[in-house]
């Protein structure tokens, strides 16, 4: 009898030393992050896919002009179709994007209102390590216990909600690779015409912060003009920027931070692109401009100029 007495301390010792070892505050910071990294996520698919919403509705005004001079067009009429197709499956993923995202909101908004300030405080400090100006601290005040039994009740409420969230997510993340897979014919074709070889960027030997350029904006294969102006200063597309290496990693100056090259090249790149597509597209118009004010024998109205540019007017740039 008294064995068994024995025994059954040792097993009550036993489970009271787990569920000390469980540590209710790693928990509940683990869901808090889980909720940080589904705003993150929701946020990047959100605004990759309203660039190539954006990308599409380009090629869509071009076969569409294309039809409007030949109404007998069969390939643009069909090109056109595919390209409608493909934003109606675009708009529905962003659509579940959205509608994941306001599920976030509202659980995030109960999930903070029930945290003790422990949580809040990790919040913070992950948050400053992270940097950036999205991560401002948030406010520690909280007049929620912060006993472990209370602690592991508001993680067991909110568990199952956060993670069927994630599940939401990783089904979005799989659609938007089916789409990729379902239309990547119809992107091929559409970018054949502007395929263009990858050069890469080479950097000075014997210059780190270049050489280290290089790595990221070769690794990104971004298709920008990228020019070293100084040690530590480039003209990336139509920006200056400045950058230095801090703790062994590549970081450029952002307003009155830094941002880590890879995410500046992830945040920065497209714009840029875009500006200098921009430049590419009216600096086209203006050559087509002079083109056709010469054959009238002068501005494309027809009324002679003075000057270097006559009656045209140059071209103003995106800077």
């Amino acid at each position: 009898m008294e064995g068994k007495v024995n025994q059954c301390e040792a097993l009550v010792n036993k489970l009271e030393n787990e569920i000390i070892e469980w540590d209710a505050l790693k928990k509940l910071c683990r869901r808090d992050e889980e909720l940080a990294e589904i705003d993150t996520l929701l946020g990047e698919f959100g605004a990759e896919l309203g660039t190539e919403r954006a990308d599409m509705q380009k090629h869509l005004d071009k076969y569409e002009k294309k039809i409007e001079e030949d109404p007998k067009d069969q390939e643009a009429t069909g090109i056109c179709d595919e390209i409608n197709d493909y934003m109606d499956d675009l708009e529905k993923l962003a659509r579940d994007v959205n509608y994941l995202k306001e599920e976030k909101d509202e659980i995030f908004e109960e999930f903070d209102e029930e945290i003790p300030s422990p949580v809040k405080i990790v919040r913070n400090k992950r948050n400053a390590n992270k940097g950036g100006k999205k991560n401002k601290p948030c406010n520690t005040d909280s007049d929620k216990p912060t006993d472990m039994y209370y602690m592991m009740a508001v993680n067991c409420q909110f568990r199952k909600p956060i993670h069927e969230m994630l599940k939401k997510l990783r089904a979005i993340n799989q659609r938007r690779r089916d789409l990729e897979e379902k239309w990547a014919d119809l992107k091929a074709r559409l970018n054949k015409v502007v395929e263009k070889v990858w050069k890469g960027y080479k950097a000075i030997k014997g210059d780190a912060i270049d050489e280290l350029w290089a790595y990221h904006i070769n690794k990104a294969m971004l298709d920008l003009p990228v020019v070293r102006i100084a040690v530590g200063k480039y003209l990336f597309g139509t920006r200056n920027i400045t950058c230095k290496i801090i703790n062994g990693k590549l970081v450029v100056r952002v307003g009155g931070g830094y941002m880590s090259a890879d995410e500046f090249i992830a945040q920065y790149g497209k714009v840029e692109v875009a500006k200098m597509q921009h430049n590419e597209d009216v600096m086209a118009k203006f050559a087509e401009d002079q083109k056709n004010a010469g054959a009238n024998g002068g501005s494309p109205d027809g009324r002679r100029g003075s000057g270097v540019y006559g009656a045209v007017a140059r071209p103003s740039l995106v800077g």
